[in-house]
This record gives C-alpha cells, sequence and structure tokens, in this order.
C-alpha cells in the first residue's frame, strides 16, 4: 500500500512520498490573546461545574451518610426502649416474687432450726435409752451373779437387789418410751423439712434465673446506651457535615451560574495544512514521528523492515521537511499532539501504535495524555527536548531573541558536525545521510518553524499530560546518549503509569539511525504484529 521503500538509498523529498490535506485548528497571531482569555474563561467555568458536580455528589454521599446513621440510630433506639420494657417487667415480677421467697425463706429456717432440735432431742433420748439399758442390764447381771452365790443372800438384800434390777428395767422402758416418741416427731420434722427445702429450691431457682435475666438485660442496656450516644454523636456529625455542603454547594451553583453567565463566544477558524508522509506495509497502523529540526528521514533504516509486520506512516511534523508551513499554527508541544490527531483523521485511522524520537516522543505523548482512546502502543526514544548537554548552538534556538543567531545552526557543515556528535559510531551516517537531513534547511520558511518549535517546546505541560497516559509505553534510549543523558528517563518512567524501559547498547542520541535492527526487534516484541508479510 502507498509508495514502495525497499530501494537501495532512501529519499526524502516533495517528489517522495504523499501529501494528504489535514485540518488543524488556529486563529490568526493577533486572536491568540482572546482566544487564550476565552478559552481560560471558558476553563474557568468547566472548573465550576466541576465543583458543582463534585459537590453534589459529596452532597449526595453526605445524605446517604446521614440516612444511614439516622436509620442505625432508630433501630438501636427501639432496641432500647424494647431492653427498657424488658428490664421493667422483669424488675416487676422480682417485685411479686420477692416477698414470697422471703416467707418460704423464713418458712425453711425456721423448719430447719426445728428439725435441727428434734434430731438433736433424738440423739439425746437415744443416748439416755442406751444408758438405762445399760443400768439395766448391770443390774440383772448382779442379780443373777448373786443367785448364782454359793450362799444365797438373804432375803432383804435380794429383795433390794429385785428392786433394782425391776426400777432399772421400768426406767429403761420409760426411756425406750421416750425415745419412740421423740423418733416420731424427728421423723415427722425431717418430712416437713424435706417439704419446706423443695418448695424453697424451687421458688430459689426461679429467683436466681429472674435475677440473671435481669442482669444480662440491665448489661445489655447499658451497652445500648453507650451505642446511642455514639451514634448520636455521628448522626450529629453527619447533618453538620450535609448543612456544610449543602451551603457549599448552594455557593459553587452561584458561582458557576455568574461565570457562565460572563463567558464569551469566538467563532473558530479552521485552516488546512498539507502534510508530506511516506507508507508502507499492511496491518496495525505505526506512525513513526520525527524530533524538531528533522523530518521523517531519520526512520530511513526502520522504514522497509517495520513495514514487514506494520502499516508503516512516516510523516513530516507541520513547519518541518516538506509539509506546509502554516502561520496561523502556533507550533507548540500541545499544537503538534493535536496535529498528529488531525492527521490520523485525514487518514481514515481511529486509532494506531506510535514510534517517537526526541520531541517526537513528547509530541505522541501528549497525544496519548490528550486522546488516549487514539493510541494503543507507543515506543518513546530518548523522548525530551533541549538539554544543557546540546550545543549552544541549538540551545540558542530556545531564545525568541536569540534565536535567529542559531541559524548557523541549519548550513551543511553545522549539520554533519551536530550528527556526528550525536552517534556513537562516526561511520554510520554517510554523506548521502547528511545531504537528506540538510535539504530541507534551504527553505527559509522552514528554519523558521524549527525555531518556533523549539522555542514553544514547554516540558512541563508534556510531563503534566503523562499522568493521563493510559497506553503501554517502551523508552528507549541510547546507552552513550551525551544529548539527552540517561537519567531523564527516571521523571518520564515515574509519570507514566504502564511503562519499561531498555538500554539500547552501542548508541548514542540516534538509536533509530546506529542501530536499526535492534530497535526494530523491540517493537516487534513490544506490539505483537497480526500481519506478517514473511508468512
Amino acid at each position: 500500500m502507498g509508495l514502495s521503500v525497499e530501494i537501495r538509498k532512501f529519499i526524502n523529498s516533495k517528489h517522495t512520498g504523499e501529501f494528504v490535506d489535514v485540518t488543524l485548528p488556529g486563529e490568526i497571531p493577533a486572536k491568540r490573546t482572546e482566544i487564550r482569555s476565552v478559552q481560560k474563561d471558558n476553563a474557568a467555568v468547566d472548573e465550576a461545574k466541576r465543583k458543582v458536580k463534585e459537590l453534589a455528589a459529596a452532597k449526595l454521599t453526605a445524605d446517604k451518610t446521614l440516612r444511614a446513621a439516622q436509620e442505625t440510630l432508630r433501630k438501636t433506639q427501639a432496641e432500647y426502649d424494647r431492653c427498657s420494657t424488658e428490664l421493667e417487667a422483669l424488675e416487676a415480677q422480682e417485685r411479686v416474687l420477692r416477698p414470697e421467697f422471703e416467707r418460704k425463706k423464713d418458712d425453711y429456717e425456721a423448719i430447719r432450726k426445728q428439725n435441727a432440735e428434734n434430731r438433736a432431742a433424738l440423739e439425746s433420748a437415744d443416748a439416755e435409752l442406751h444408758s438405762a439399758d445399760e443400768a439395766r442390764r448391770r443390774a440383772e447381771q448382779i442379780l443373777r451373779a448373786a443367785t448364782a452365790a454359793s450362799e444365797a443372800p438373804d432375803e432383804k438384800q435380794r429383795l433390794e437387789l429385785e428392786m433394782k434390777s425391776k426400777a432399772a428395767a421400768d426406767a429403761c422402758e420409760l426411756k425406750r418410751t421416750v425415745m419412740e416418741a421423740a423418733r416420731a416427731v424427728a421423723n415427722a420434722s425431717e418430712e416437713a423439712y424435706k417439704a419446706g427445702k423443695s418448695a424453697f429450691d424451687e421458688i430459689n431457682v426461679s429467683m436466681k434465673k429472674l435475677n440473671a435475666s435481669i442482669q444480662t438485660v440491665t448489661s445489655t442496656k447499658n451497652t445500648l446506651s453507650d451505642k446511642l450516644d455514639k451514634l448520636s454523636s455521628r448522626e450529629k456529625s453527619a447533618k453538620e457535615r450535609l448543612e456544610r455542603l449543602a451551603e457549599e454547594h448552594r455557593n459553587a451553583e452561584e458561582e458557576a451560574s455568574k461565570r457562565e453567565g460572563s463567558v464569551r463566544f469566538l467563532k473558530t477558524r479552521y485552516e488546512t495544512a498539507r502534510f508530506h508522509y511516506i507508507e508502507s506495509g499492511k496491518g496495525e497502523p505505526l506512525i513513526l514521528v520525527h524530533s524538531a529540526g528533522q523530518s521523517l528521514y531519520t526512520f530511513n533504516k526502520l522504514i522497509a523492515k517495520l513495514a514487514l509486520k506494520y502499516r508503516v506512516i512516516a510523516l513530516d511534523l507541520a513547519g518541518h521537511g516538506y509539509s506546509d508551513r502554516p502561520n496561523f499554527f502556533d507550533y507548540s508541544a500541545e499544537d503538534h499532539a493535536e496535529s498528529l490527531a488531525r492527521f490520523m483523521d485525514a487518514m481514515g485511522i481511529e486509532t494506531a501504535h506510535f514510534m517517537g524520537f526526541s520531541f517526537g516522543a513528547a509530541y505522541a505523548l501528549m497525544l496519548a495524555g490528550i486522546h488516549p482512546e487514539r493510541v494503543d502502543k507507543l515506543i518513546a526514544i530518548a523522548p525530551g527536548g533541549v538539554t544543557a548537554d546540546m550545543p549552544l548552538s541549538v540551545r540558542l534556538l530556545e531564545s525568541g531573541m536569540l534565536g535567529i543567531f542559531g541559524s548557523k545552526v541549519f548550513s551543511r557543515k553545522s549539520i554533519a558536525k551536530l550528527l556526528d556528535e550525536c552517534v556513537f559510531d562516526h561511520t554510520i551516517l554517510k554523506e548521502h545521510d547528511i545531504d537528506q537531513y540538510t535539504e530541507p534547511f534551504s527553505n527559509s520558511d522552514v528554519r523558521y518553524c524549527v525555531r518556533r518549535t523549539v522555542n514553544a517546546f514547554d516540558e512541563e505541560s508534556v510531563m503534566g499530560a503523562l499522568r493521563n497516559v493510559e497506553s503501554d509505553v517502551l523508552v528507549l534510549w541510547g546507552d552513550e546518549d551525551k544529548w539527552h543523558p540517561m537519567e531523564l528517563k527516571d521523571e518520564y518512567l515515574a509519570a507514566i503509569k504502564n511503562s519499561k524501559f531498555t538500554v539500547v547498547r552501542n548508541s548514542g542520541h540516534l538509536p533509530q539511525e546506529e542501530r536499526a535492527d535492534r530497535v526494530c526487534e523491540l517493537v516487534f516484541d513490544f506490539i505483537p504484529a497480526g500481519y506478517d508479510i514473511e508468512g
């Protein structure tokens, strides 16, 4: 598709490649101040509306938080009231049960005391019976012993012994009768004690259960009381926050309305510029973006190789190479990034992979930050602008007043010297290459546009856009790059969330010239191609 670039010597000229009309937004320079003012006003309106929207969302969240706190407070209060009612009922039951408990307790104590006394009396009667029985047995033994003696006792003595024996037997029977009476009393007392104890045990169990329930409900009530205090404080805080947010929301709405009423509207004028490009291969589009002061020629060793797997499109940026040099164009990093999106529109490309070098890498990264939906994967080779390590003649281009004195940098001799300083292998660039790098600068408008591009480059605006980059980014850096020291990579890698870094060995500031095969190998690994002409 497009121009075949498989030629022995790559040539970039107005007769090579193709042109496409790209519609760029812009105004004549006199209108720029007014445009910036209107843009600033519009930005203020957008910011005010954003604040209104944020406050509305915060207000809605606060309202939900308040309602949730109130619902939790209501449920907790209901549970607290239920516990209070239950506690009152249990305490009422305790008050009703307490007199009967005390009465049965007193009865039980009296019965227990009486039972103990009756048992003591029984034990005493039993002891007395035992003593009387012993006395009876001794009297009988004495009487039998006296009767059995060889000489019978006299009648008087015998009568005395018989009387003592009979008295002992009568006393024993009397004690037995007393003991039996005491036993009957003790047995009756034991039965009464058991009945009284059973009645007391039953009411004592009920009283203990009731007291345990009272303690449990009291503990729950105290816990709920503490919770109610905390929830009340939380509800108060939520209510105060909602009121504060409501007031801020009203103020923000008033501010947004006031700002919106003061905004002016300008009719945007569009201009068209012809962009020069070379296209080769088929498959997923891969757009190559050169740096400031270059043309698409810087990718001359990559295009044919990459075209084996991708639809490769290398373009000359606005004001560079053989593209138009529109005066209305601002040549800032943002305008160059936006021009890439407009170039894609003109080419009918919705989404593409990008490879950018130096300034061109910064433009591609900014495009990924402004229009993330347009950029798939991105290779950034030594991204950034002019550094303190570059020659003075290049650094002078940054100055609006002194930039004109840097014009000598566009001579063939100067370009040859600068290219030699850029590379690690000083034999890599031939006379033909120097001619191709130099030829576009024969046009004074190109020299002017390059100075404007370098002067308008704002590193901070580029770094600010990097935080919005969603694309996967591969950062490549020559290990012998003297113009862009490798430590500059850290800021880019820190700002880009999905980034990886690879060093290109034995290469200076132009890895695409010195190590073309290695760069292509890294690209093939990073962007799996859906088409392979060799397959």
